[in-house]
């Protein structure tokens, strides 16, 4: 049984994390923590935007349980992400990248069940890319 594209899969919230972390600079076990430095805070809320940016029908209950955190931090994240993706280019090539692993990663691993869907986001990020220029 195929798998709803726009839910997201446990080992995929893993590997966002992970990638996440490795950016950062940061341990899963930070983002659990009460800690509230830059980096920590950043990276829960490149989560936060990059789960729910993919993954439209994540609650945001849920990425708010992912760090123990309430549903207004991660409203509050998302914002400030959006806010720092118009002045920061490196977060930007960093969440494009992130983006593509992610849809490669659904694509091989068959998570899609709309494939026009995913073949729209890749064109959308091919698109951006050349506008970057990377």
């Amino acid at each position: 049984m195929r798998q709803n594209s726009s839910i997201i899969q446990k080992d995929m919230t893993d590997f966002i994390i992970n990638t996440v972390c490795n950016y950062n600079e940061v341990t899963p076990l930070d983002l659990i923590s009460k800690k509230q430095n830059r980096p920590v805070s950043e990276s829960r809320f490149i989560i936060y935007y990059i789960i729910k940016r993919l993954y439209k029908k994540t609650t945001l209950y849920y990425l708010g349980g992912l760090f123990r955190q309430d549903h207004s931090n991660v409203t509050y994240g998302i914002k400030t992400i959006k806010k720092l993706l118009s002045i920061d280019k490196t977060l930007n090539i960093f969440l494009l990248n992130l983006e593509d692993s992610i849809l490669s990663r659904r694509l091989s691993n068959e998570y899609v069940t709309n494939i026009f869907y995913d073949k729209y986001l890749i064109d959308k990020f091919a698109i951006r890319k050349t506008l970057l220029g990377i």
